[in-house]
């Protein structure tokens, strides 16, 4: 029987705070098994898998059961666009280490490029997982889409960052949080920001074809 009023939304709000505080240690044990290198890819599939589920097309899913069932056939697939995002990002983080340590108009140089990148860099990961659950394509039209809609939507790439950042700055201050209420939720506002996009851009294309 559903709940109603008050007894209803109290049961709604516990129930998302459950399945948020799990989603996120299964991310993370689903990350530290694949040694971060080669889990971080399925993890983060399977929670965008079971965020677009449960919040898009409304399902009642077992959490537990779905995220170990999505990881694991997931994990080579994720991992083939999924890994080259990682050491990518490995990659621009060292070198503006490095190139942020010396004043000379090489590096200043080197440094506008590696902003640049790192520009495109947060455009192409603000939408690269939610479009790899939402379409069923290669691995560079993933990437494709996710910078065309990066491109149209710079507001939600820019809201995504500043939510990501606040969540970011709340777990330095309270570091309980990071095991429940970290990484599920910048999913939770990262699903829900850009599946009403993806959604928006699949309408536009069924009516240019019409």
């Amino acid at each position: 029987m559903k709940l109603q009023g008050l007894s209803g939304g109290i049961y709604s709000i516990s129930l998302w705070i459950s399945r948020l505080a799990i989603l996120n240690v299964l991310w993370i044990l689903g990350v530290i098994t694949g040694l971060v290198i080669i889990g971080f890819a399925p993890a983060t599939v399977a929670l965008y898998t079971l965020l677009r589920r449960i919040v898009i097309q409304k399902q009642d899913v077992s959490v537990i059961r779905s995220f170990l069932s999505v990881y694991k056939k997931q994990f080579v697939i994720a991992n083939k666009y999924g890994l080259p995002i990682v050491m990518l990002g490995v990659f621009l983080y060292l070198d503006f280490l490095i190139a942020f340590q010396f004043d000379h108009w090489t590096m200043t140089i080197l440094q506008v490029i590696l902003i640049s990148l790192g520009i495109v860099y947060i455009m192409i990961t603000t939408f690269l997982f939610s479009v790899q659950v939402h379409y069923e394509v290669s691995i560079l039209a993933n990437w494709k889409n996710a910078f065309i809609l990066a491109v149209l939507h710079p507001l939600t790439v820019i809201t995504n960052l500043l939510i990501f950042i606040i969540i970011g700055y709340i777990t330095l201050l309270i570091p309980g949080l990071l095991i429940f209420f970290s990484f599920s939720i910048m999913a939770l506002v990262n699903v829900v920001l850009s599946f009403h996009r993806l959604e928006r851009h699949d309408q536009q294309m069924i009516e240019e074809k019409a």
